[in-house]
Parts: structure tokens; sequence; C-alpha cells
């Protein structure tokens, strides 16, 4: 023990004196409150938020299932891409982390708009090789970008 045999009430004052700033630094600096939270633990919340987010959306309801979600968390800084099991089917190994690392890569240079709409056009390209556009097409989901 750092201070022996000291009693509750040296800590007290310790404790009182100091939780107000680092409540605050915590809340105002999200770099310092990133130290404190494991990776692993930041990337199971992005992929639980992003299977929450593809099933909210009812982006598994396409009747082809092809419904592709890109999450960006900027938080954890990390990207996530699910897409339904029509297409996730059908693209190869690695298409995925591909798409990650344009937009992950785009987002540190400073270019997230432009690496998120080089995303969306890949994604694009892969569909409609494996499925082109027919006479009778709706638009099954709304294409948004949601905050």
């Amino acid at each position: 023990m750092a201070y022996g045999n000291a009693s509750i009430w040296v800590f007290l004052p310790v404790f009182l004196l100091s939780y107000l700033p680092f409540k605050f630094l915590l809340r105002n600096c999200p770099d310092l409150k990133r130290r404190f939270i494991h990776p692993e633990e930041m990337t199971a919340e992005v992929e639980e938020k992003a299977m929450v987010s593809f099933l909210e959306r009812g982006l598994h309801r396409t009747s082809d299932g092809t419904g592709v979600l890109i999450l960006i968390s900027l938080f954890e800084r990390r990207v996530h891409v699910l897409a339904g099991r029509g297409i996730d089917q059908i693209v190869p190994a690695g298409t995925w982390d591909q798409l990650v690392q344009t937009v992950t890569a785009g987002m540190h240079a400073g270019n997230a708009c432009d690496a998120l709409c080089e995303a969306i056009q890949l994604c694009g390209e892969l569909l409609i090789k494996d499925f082109p556009v027919q006479s009778d097409d709706v638009n099954e989901l709304p294409n948004l970008i949601i905050g």
C-alpha cells in the first residue's frame, strides 16, 4: 500500500479533489478515453453495432440478399462491412477487408468522403456484375448515409 496504514480519511479528500478534473478530462479528450478501452473490446462493440444496424435497417430482407452496410465508427476509429447472404456468398474472400482498408486509408489521409464514395462505387460494381438490373426491379432500400 502506498500510504502504509493510512485511514480512509486520507483517501477521501484525494478522491474528491481528483474526481471532477479526471471526469472532465475523460469526457472532453476522446484520445485519452480511448486509451482506457482495450482494442478488442472496441472491435467487438463496432461489430455488434454493425450487426444491430444491419438488422434494424432491414438490410437482410432484400429479395436477393444484396444489402450492404458500411459502418464507420469515429470514436473507435474502426470500419466494418456487413453484406447480405446473396452477395456475401459470391464476393471473393478478402473483398470486404479491401473495402475497409480503402475507407480507413482515406480517413487517415483526410479524404474520408472520397474514400467512402470509392467504397460505395466498389459495392455497386460487385452488385451489378452478379445482380444486374432487371426491368421489374424496385429499390428495396433507401440509399442513405445515417449519422
